[in-house]
């Protein structure tokens, strides 16, 4: 039985640079822009339908199926476990893992904002001692 496992952001972004990984955003009326190329899929309305679409289109290959919502504490992990729990059920031979994004959106846009820090940083002249 294989269980629902975190990734860190950094992890995450490298998995999507070679299309790895397919992320899915559980956020309701808190969601306001993403991850880029997140699927949106309120908590609230999250049902068989979304979970049989993913299935449908990510359990055959070898990727990452990422669940996200503001702190991943509650709304990513249990959608997590609900496709999870389908996939067992409907796709016992499934290949994709399925994962939460440890500390969800709040830990990506705080490490999107350090990467993005480092990248500023990394363009400034430097400057000689004694100059």
């Amino acid at each position: 039985r294989r269980a629902v496992l975190g990734i860190p952001p950094r992890v995450l972004q490298q998995e999507l640079d070679e299309n790895k990984a397919v992320v899915v955003d559980v956020r309701d009326d808190d969601f306001d822009g993403g991850i880029p190329s997140c699927i949106h899929k309120p908590s609230e309305v999250f049902g068989v339908t979304d979970l049989e679409e993913l299935a449908e289109a990510h359990a055959g290959r070898p990727i990452s199926v990422v669940f996200y919502c503001m702190l991943s504490q509650s709304r990513g992990p249990n959608a997590a476990r609900k496709f999870l729990t389908h996939l067992q059920k409907k796709y016992p031979e499934f290949e994709c893992s399925v994962k939460v994004l440890n500390g969800g959106w709040a830990a990506w846009a705080e490490w999107e904002a350090e990467q993005e820090e480092a990248t500023e940083q990394s363009k400034r002249p430097v400057q000689e001692e004694g100059t």
